[in-house]
């Protein structure tokens, strides 16, 4: 989903709902009637909920990156870590989505009037792109066995780490899931995906942002401050913001999640004109496997099939 959007300082750089919701003086809101929270709070706790998980994976990125440069490192342990922080990511972006349809509900006293219908029908579609992104990859995990396995591709100057949902193909083999991965036999870089799911959080925002505004002409989004403390939801941008272009093979051909630091500024933008660099040849590429008890041949991304357990 497109989306363009500057900020003066880093501290004032939320999506647009945060700021919409923040101005409801005078509107009348309606979420005692079906038990939820304020859609202000409700917004505010699911975003947060999202950079503490984003920052998580963050975390668990650093270590996997140091640990890829020590042979004394114990990598099964940082390769759980950034699993599971991974699952959990994933987990909160999906959760994300849904709390956003929510809120729009709570502004009005019957749900199951036009008015909402509509409202939330054209909410809906214009998400559409994103939510079935994240969707198809949370509902495999969850309703198809789905595992997260990593990837690595090392060369003299530099590691790519990345991740993909394994999943058996038309064959029976072990690798990267069809329905998820398309390319077939690819993978997510961590330098790519983690600025691409930021960059969709803002741009969902700025949709339900139009969204609260047409149900009522006063709610609006004011221009991004430079107040503020600093958040999780800033350390994430920030962070973010330090990811190398450095993608995985297929990902040159995709559009560049943009988020980048200028003084105390922030630019995020999807998609953008800068351009990423794939692995050299040469690169050696690893991951593994983990023994089902049953399939015996596996795929790496990138790579043709190897039979065997390991």
């Amino acid at each position: 989903m497109r989306y363009s959007e500057s900020f003066p300082h880093i501290n004032g750089a939320v999506p647009k709902a945060a700021r919409a919701l923040l101005n409801l003086d005078g509107v009348t809101t309606y979420q005692e009637i079906y038990g939820v929270r304020h859609p202000l709070a409700a917004y505010n706790i699911s975003i947060a909920h999202v950079s503490r998980r984003i920052l998580k994976t963050l975390d668990a990125l650093t270590e996997a990156h140091a640990a890829s440069q020590s042979a004394q490192t114990n990598h099964e342990v940082w390769k759980e870590s950034l699993l599971e922080a991974t699952d959990h990511m994933l987990d909160s972006l999906m959760e994300h989505m849904d709390d956003c349809g929510g809120i729009i509900r709570s502004f009005f006293p019957d749900a199951e009037s036009k008015q909402y219908r509509d409202v939330y029908d054209k909410y809906k579609r214009s998400v559409e792109p994103y939510r079935k992104y994240i969707g198809n990859i949370v509902n495999y995990i969850k309703h198809n066995q789905g595992r997260l396995r990593l990837i690595s591709v090392k060369w003299p100057a530099g590691v790519c780490i990345g991740y993909y949902v394994e999943g058996p193909d038309g064959e029976g083999i072990l690798g990267p899931a069809p329905s998820i991965h398309k390319p077939s036999n690819t993978a997510f870089s961590y330098n790519r995906d983690i600025p691409f799911h930021l960059c969709n959080v803002f741009s969902v925002g700025a949709r339900l942002a139009t969204a609260l505004h047409s149900i009522n002409k006063r709610i609006v989004s004011p221009q991004p401050g430079s107040a503020g403390p600093e958040t999780n939801l800033t350390k994430v941008l920030r962070r973010a913001s330090e990811l190398k272009r450095d993608y995985l093979f297929d990902e040159v051909n995709k559009d560049v999640p943009l988020i980048r630091l200028h003084g105390d500024g922030l630019e995020i933008e999807y998609p953008s004109a800068k351009k990423a660099v794939s692995p050299p040849n040469g690169s050696r590429i690893s991951g593994s496997f983990e023994g089902d008890g049953v399939s015996r041949s596996f795929r790496l991304p990138y790579m043709a099939p190897s039979g065997g357990t390991r």
